[in-house]
């Protein structure tokens, strides 16, 4: 089985802004309302097509430092909330999705991480 997501902005967000940014002694506070849409095959050289969309929201904190003309910045407390399934093509067995995707964020947070955070 062949996989891919597709990261798209929620358009029916009660506030009509799908991006909150919200400023703390720590850094910066993101919120983003997106929807997932997983689009699957039955291997790498079918067409993909729409298995199921996820309504769901990331939380993180942001932190930024210009220090001696070096740029830094760095992701804490990565989230994913609030997980909602919707438009499954095929009945879903439960998925704790919140815990799932978290660990996916905190990987690519890691990562971000290691590459423009301060040594």
């Amino acid at each position: 089985m062949s996989c891919d997501g597709v990261l798209s902005f929620q358009e029916d967000s009660v506030t009509d802004n799908p991006i909150t940014l919200t400023t703390a002694e720590s850094g910066i506070e993101l919120l983003v309302n997106v929807n997932l849409d997983i689009l699957c095959a039955k291997d790498v050289t079918a067409e993909k097509e729409k298995s199921v969309t996820l309504e769901l929201d990331v939380d993180l904190n942001l932190e930024f430092e210009f220090k001696d003309w070096i740029y830094h910045a760095s992701i804490s407390d990565p989230a994913i909330t609030n997980v909602v399934t919707k438009d499954a093509v095929f009945p879903m067995e439960y998925h704790n999705w919140n815990s799932e995707l978290t660990y996916f964020l905190i990987d690519i947070a890691d990562d971000f991480n290691l590459h423009y955070s301060e040594p």
